[in-house]
């Protein structure tokens, strides 16, 4: 069984190192919304359950779309609050931890 051993670790390597990216795209996607809800004309309380669909459907890797709609809808209240008191993009998505 030595292949089958080769081929899950295999496995399991793909899959760290995808989420490992989504992350990495999870930060730069949290700026991307926070930087898009600043400069909304017509940003309210709805703005980013309305805008997440999108900005999370520009993620390529696979499970990374879904990943970041659960990871951000988790957020929003906070990301929410962060974004009314005109917190910095990256200092906001600090703060929710999805940049480091």
């Amino acid at each position: 069984m030595p292949n089958m051993r080769v081929l899950l670790s295999a496995a399991l390597l793909i899959i760290f190192f995808s989420f490992a990216a989504a992350n990495v795209d999870l930060c730069q996607t949290c700026q991307d919304l926070v930087k898009e809800a600043e400069n909304a004309m017509d940003y309210s309380d709805t703005w980013l359950k309305e805008h997440i669909d999108d900005i999370c459907g520009k993620l390529e890797v696979i499970g990374a779309k879904d990943y970041c709609l659960r990871t951000l809808k988790k957020l929003i209240e906070k990301l929410d609050e962060l974004i009314k008191n005109k917190c910095d993009p990256k200092k906001a998505c600090e703060q929710i931890n999805l940049c480091s």
